[in-house]
């Protein structure tokens, strides 16, 4: 009966495990999105940056010109901050639950060595009853 439910509880734990192992899965690839992101952000703006003080260096022709552009490229970029700041949200919730999955798996795997070890105080409480046993026979057959 012990077996069965500790059996069962080390199943409970190892899909804790999978489902931690996922979500750790997923964090390191949100987070992987978000350093790329971030990346694309900064060259975008840095891009910006620079043919702004190329323009500021020329003719109004070339201004009217690249306005339009600079335009599409902050808008771009405010769309980009947009997914950065999305994706933070979700890796504060992959957090957060990857915390939470941690705790359960950390209370199962001390629930299954307790229960292991509560077996082994059984196995161990019936090998000395049937020593005793066997030591009370063995008396008995002498003192006949």
């Amino acid at each position: 009966m012990n077996a069965t439910r500790t059996k069962r509880l080390k199943r409970i734990l190892a899909i804790e495990q999978k489902k931690l192992e996922a979500t750790k899965g997923e964090l390191k690839r949100i987070q992987f999105s978000l350093q790329q992101l971030r990346e694309k952000i900064n060259a975008m703006k840095d891009h910006i940056e620079k043919t702004i003080a190329k323009v500021d260096q020329t003719s109004i022709d070339q201004l009217r010109q690249t306005t339009p552009w600079s335009i599409l490229v902050q808008d771009s970029v405010a769309q980009s901050e947009t997914r950065f700041k999305k994706l933070e949200r979700q890796r504060d919730e992959l957090q957060a639950r990857a915390v939470a999955q941690r705790s359960a798996v950390r209370g199962w795997q001390l629930l299954v060595e307790k229960l292991d070890a509560e077996d082994a105080q059984i196995v161990a409480r019936e090998a000395l009853i049937a020593a005793d046993d066997n030591f009370l026979r063995k008396q008995d057959r002498r003192a006949r």
